[in-house]
């Protein structure tokens, strides 16, 4: 990301890396994305903040001519952050099936949140239900017109990679989908991830994460030794919040190597 200082010379350690304010971080990345979509990957322990800062990144970005499919696996009430409301600030309709059927209001709207309907007493009808609609969206978001821009959400990947099943569906967009369908995947358990999660993307963001398991495996795929990495993302400020949650600070990483730390 311009602007930002690459620290790719020499060993790195987070004293070295510049610390850029949220919201300055977002003003910068909503620009530059400038309505072409970016393949974007965010990973951390739960709670850290990813899903928050997901929806901050989105609403910088999108619009009704670059348009978002948010992939939402719990069922309503369960959900702490792509909920209604959040639907709502972000222009996004809410919809149970896929492809999301004619509405008036996808004209001017950003696009589709994708919350498979839960009957609460089925889990496995509950989970086929949702994997089912999970597949047509990323396989029809795939196949958008180039004409039609589009950003898939999968939030969260390993969940949708490992226990559905949907492992190679998700590989397609990342190796062969820009420059018209960009995926943003967001994950706890980075390990676990198709190897596409992080060659692909443009955008790699990591909030604080002390397992070393998870640590060596970014290390591999982003070009910072697994001494690096440790140091890093040990030692991001962490901080308590309203709800009760420790976000933590995360540390962006670009494909060209550039490195900043985002302030939570």
């Amino acid at each position: 990301m311009t602007d930002y200082q690459d620290t790719r010379e020499g060993q790195r350690n987070i004293a070295d890396i510049p610390v850029i304010p949220r919201k300055e971080f977002i003003r910068k990345f909503g620009k530059e994305y400038q309505g072409k979509p970016r393949a974007l990957t965010m990973l951390g322990p739960s709670h850290r903040g990813k899903s928050r800062l997901c929806v901050e990144l989105l609403h910088a970005v999108i619009s009704p001519d670059l348009k978002a499919l948010v992939l939402v696996g719990k069922p309503p009430g369960r959900e702490r952050t792509w909920t209604d409301d959040t639907a709502k600030k972000l222009h996004l309709r809410v919809i149970e099936t896929y492809p999301p059927g004619f509405s008036l209001k996808d004209r001017n709207g950003n696009g589709w949140l994708l919350r498979p309907k839960h009957t609460m007493s089925d889990p496995e009808r509950d989970d086929a239900n949702t994997k089912a609609q999970f597949r047509k969206g990323i396989r029809g978001a795939y196949a958008t017109s180039p004409k039609k821009k589009l950003i898939t959400v999968v939030d969260e990947a390993h969940h949708v990679h490992d226990t559905m099943g949907l492992k190679k569906d998700c590989e397609a967009p990342l190796m062969r989908g820009l420059p018209d369908n960009a995926m943003w995947s967001i994950a706890q358990r980075g390990r676990f991830l198709s190897y596409l999660v992080y060659d692909a993307p443009e955008d790699v963001i990591i909030f604080k994460d002390d397992d070393e398991a998870n640590q060596a495996r970014y290390a591999e795929f982003n070009g910072v030794s697994r001494r690096e990495m440790i140091e890093i993302t040990s030692n991001l400020r962490t901080e308590r919040i309203d709800k009760g949650n420790t976000i933590s600070q995360a540390l962006y990483r670009s494909s060209s190597g550039d490195m900043c730390i985002i302030d939570t």
